[in-house]
């Protein structure tokens, strides 16, 4: 179903894509962006006591989950940890219950294609807060992040690594830039000025 699968991997399998998030992340990169939007969707098809962890991160290695990850670790349970890491790699979690998931987002169920999305505002270029978001509910909040300066050439990559037996098929990635609101507001007043002018 055009779906990306990730399948079981034999301890550890990884999968890395380059989400071409600036080439290196300074001041100058990120400075005209209040932040940024991460959104994926997930169908979870391993076994519940195995867990799949798709991420963001700068670092370099096979196993980058402790160097700079934003995203989140989803067991086969139902329970989430999402992530934030630290600059110097050391990372700050918060853990969501499946019970308290199912409690705010209706019909929740780590197998269903999920939509998750993560909505960072930017502190500095490569520090800042993120929210996330399953089906549109807001279930975890103010969760601080960190990108590194590792990787090749600095850049920022997505990755999928699982634990054998967490399986999950993956679709609709993308990660949106949020403009200042000086950017947004002369970009609107832009508008107004067109379409006052088509009055004419």
């Amino acid at each position: 179903n055009n779906q990306l699968n990730v399948t079981n991997g034999a301890s550890l399998s990884h999968v890395v894509n380059n989400a071409d998030f600036e080439t290196s992340l300074t001041t100058v990169d990120l400075v005209t962006f209040t932040g940024f939007i991460m959104n994926f969707k997930m169908d979870y098809t391993g076994t519940a006591g195995a867990w799949p962890s798709p991420y963001l991160s700068t670092h370099n290695a096979a196993d980058e989950r402790a160097n700079s990850r934003f995203g989140m670790v989803a067991f086969g349970s139902g329970n989430i940890q999402f992530y934030g890491g630290a600059v110097g790699g050391s990372q700050v979690s918060t853990s969501v219950s499946n019970a308290t998931i199912a409690g705010l987002v209706s019909g929740w169920n780590i197998t269903n294609l999920n939509s998750y999305s993560f909505v960072a505002t930017r502190t500095t270029a490569t520090t800042g807060v993120y929210d996330a978001f399953i089906n549109g509910i807001e279930v975890a909040s103010n969760i601080a992040y960190g990108f590194g300066t590792g990787g090749t050439n600095g850049e920022v990559n997505f990755e999928i690594i699982n634990l054998s037996n967490g399986a999950g098929l993956y679709d609709d990635f993308s990660i949106t830039t949020i403009p200042e609101p000086s950017a947004a507001l002369l970009g609107g007043l832009g508008l107004l000025a067109l379409l006052r002018r088509r009055r004419y």
